[in-house]
């Protein structure tokens, strides 16, 4: 069983985000039913993956998890946050250069 939950955290997560999301119920329960429909079109695994990339940003709904899904943009390798630093060299002052 909790392996199961774990699999799903992102896709439960994102849930409760369209649900907090939305003023009115009915506008709340619309978006998780097309999510739904999404899921079993799509699968739990593409589904999965689409709602991890949608948690990036701050807007949830409907169609984001559908353009995601559409563009294949869940099967896209994630990026990993490369750490740029300026190589030292003779050219650079350091801070005893400044008052």
């Amino acid at each position: 069983m909790k392996n199961g939950e774990d699999n799903r955290q992102y896709t439960i997560e994102f849930f409760k985000k369209v649900m907090d999301s939305k003023l009115v119920i009915d506008q709340s329960c619309t978006a998780c039913l097309g999510l739904l429909r999404l899921m079993d079109a799509y699968g739990s695994v593409r589904m999965e993956a689409a709602c991890k990339r949608g948690l990036r940003g701050n807007k949830f709904s409907y169609g984001l998890i559908k353009k995601i899904l559409d563009n294949n943009m869940d099967l896209l390798e994630e990026d990993t946050a490369t750490e740029y630093r300026i190589p030292a060299h003779n050219n650079l002052r350091g801070p005893e250069a400044y008052n």
